[in-house]
């Protein structure tokens, strides 16, 4: 699990290799960040080191962490303000895409959270 992360360090990515399911930060689109109604300094901060990541930023985390053993990620903590759901999957897989990361849904799956209700959360099921 990964969240009020700002950026994603090597450390973080060592603690979360090989990892078969994801919790990952995935808070703000950076556009509707920009426009929205926060102070700039709450903007920046934000946007810095010490803030969040952004659906861009969680895209290329994944591209670099997933492997054959990730099986799920639950992108987490999206901002009310700034972000949707959809988007946010939108955005991580075609920066995933970008990056040269493909994969099929029965292969891996980014599944959604709820600020307003707990998440559902599937066993794994080992294929035997």
């Amino acid at each position: 699990m990964a969240t009020d992360l700002g950026y994603v360090s090597d450390k973080v990515k060592r603690a979360l290799d090989r990892s078969d399911v994801l919790v990952l930060e995935a808070n703000h689109d950076i556009e509707l960040l920009r426009m929205g109604r926060y102070p700039w300094n709450t903007k920046r901060r934000i946007l810095g080191d010490m803030g969040h990541l952004s659906n861009n930023s969680a895209g290329d985390a994944l591209s670099e962490l997933l492997t054959g053993d990730t099986k799920r990620t639950y992108l987490a903590h999206l901002s009310l303000d700034h972000n949707m759901m959809d988007l946010a999957k939108m955005t991580v897989r075609d920066t995933m895409e970008d990056r040269g990361c493909f994969f099929k849904d029965s292969e891996f799956k980014l599944c959604d959270t709820y600020y307003d209700r707990s998440t559902p959360w599937d066993e794994l099921r080992s294929k035997k």
